[in-house]
């Protein structure tokens, strides 16, 4: 799942602080998980293909 758009694809809670995210595929082979947060507060997470939105969520 390639997504990686402007618009946040999940959202997630830390406290009482919403924190908006988009997922795309990671362009190289591994089985790790890249979170990228960006100086205008943007979050990215990047992923293998195989990865469920499950396995993701669980990082």
């Amino acid at each position: 799942m390639n997504v990686l758009s402007n618009e946040p694809v999940g959202r997630l809670w830390y406290g009482d602080i919403e924190i908006n995210y988009q997922i795309a595929n990671r362009e190289r082979v591994t089985r790790r998980v890249l979170i990228k947060v960006h100086p205008d507060c943007r979050v990215e997470v990047h992923a293998p293909e195989s990865a469920t939105l499950e396995a993701v969520m669980v990082k």
